[in-house]
């Protein structure tokens, strides 16, 4: 525990609380008020102490030569927001899962591969499908077939009605979250193909490539302004090379757009957390992360000051309780 979380435990138990006992609850009852208290406020103290708290950020990640399948079968990650460092979940049990994201009801989903016929030739062959992920085992699971050829690069939920949309090649689809089922929207007319989607709290549409970040159009797949000829925010990345951010997803909360990048084009490069500024396109190293991080998917997780509040009423409920079984009988 920090000195600064040390000195207002001190001073709440040393002015606030002899006030309380004094004037609701017996002894033994204040004890174990403090007590719950000193627990709760300590254990969730470091929480508070993270930056972006109430955010939990996943990521999927595979590194390997594509032509062998037994080396890029993805795993899930915790990917700490404050540097960026993964704590591995688990596998997820399918290949070159490059685009995840959460549903207003926070189911986690994704968009990989699975291997069919592991005894083809180079490079293996699969069903591209739509699955939903375990964020506590990171087991994927199948929802249905996507239906297309190729893989998509990222996924993203619109907020106004949970449509599904997905990226893939320089050209944006929709999916049925349901079956699986993709729908091309249309050709993005892009010269820079590859990169992140994500839609902010407003229901606009953005996709990086690797030099620029474009709005798509939701009803054509075109991006603007002038994506073909280079236009749309320069993206000022902090390393050399070929960065490119492979997946994107806003903070729904703080409207921050985090990003998982690529030093350079392929699947085993060094990747690191990032976020980017919308307006200028600065894109700012948070901290190195696992190698091949592709998708990223954020989601606010219930605040620690909800749950301290709601310690705060348990307390009050417990002191009212104690000062009934004082009050002398009538």
């Amino acid at each position: 525990m920090s000195d600064r979380h040390s000195h207002n435990c001190s001073h709440t138990h040393g002015v606030f609380l002899p006030n309380l006992i004094n004037k609701t609850m017996s002894r033994s009852a204040f004890k174990s008020v403090v007590l719950l208290f000193v627990l709760v406020v300590c254990s969730v103290g470091g929480l508070l102490t993270r930056a972006h708290a109430g955010l939990t950020l996943y990521g999927s990640a595979f590194s390997s030569d594509f032509f062998d399948p037994n080396q890029n079968f993805s795993k899930l990650y915790d990917i700490n927001p404050l540097n960026g460092a993964a704590t591995l979940i688990g596998n997820i049990g399918y290949r070159l899962v490059g685009g995840m994201a959460f549903d207003e009801s926070g189911t986690l989903y994704g968009v990989g591969e699975t291997l069919t016929n592991p005894g083809d030739p180079p490079p293996p062959t699969g069903n591209l499908v739509l699955i939903t992920i375990n964020r506590t085992t990171g087991m994927g699971t199948t929802v249905g077939a996507l239906g297309v050829s190729k893989n998509f690069q990222d996924i993203s939920f619109r907020h106004s009605d949970g449509q599904l949309y997905a990226y893939a090649s320089g050209e944006l689809y929709t999916v049925n979250k349901g079956t699986g089922a993709a729908s091309i929207v249309g050709a993005t007319g892009e010269a820079e193909i590859g990169g992140g989607i994500a839609f902010s709290s407003g229901d606009t549409l953005l996709k990086a490539g690797y030099d620029h970040l474009f709005t798509l159009d939701q009803s054509t797949g075109s991006g603007s302004p002038n994506t073909f000829s280079g236009g749309g925010t320069q993206l000022s990345y902090p390393t050399g090379g070929t960065p490119n951010a492979t997946g994107m997803d806003f903070d729904s909360a703080t409207g921050v757009l985090w990003a998982a990048v690529h030093a350079d084009a392929t699947s085993n490069s060094p990747a690191y957390l990032a976020t980017i500024d919308t307006v200028t396109g600065l894109v700012t190293k948070i901290g190195d992360s696992v190698v091949g991080l592709t998708a990223l998917a954020a989601i606010p997780e219930p605040s620690t000051y909800g749950v301290l509040a709601g310690l705060g009423l348990v307390g009050i409920g417990m002191a009212s309780s104690a000062r009934r079984r004082k009050a002398p009988v009538a």
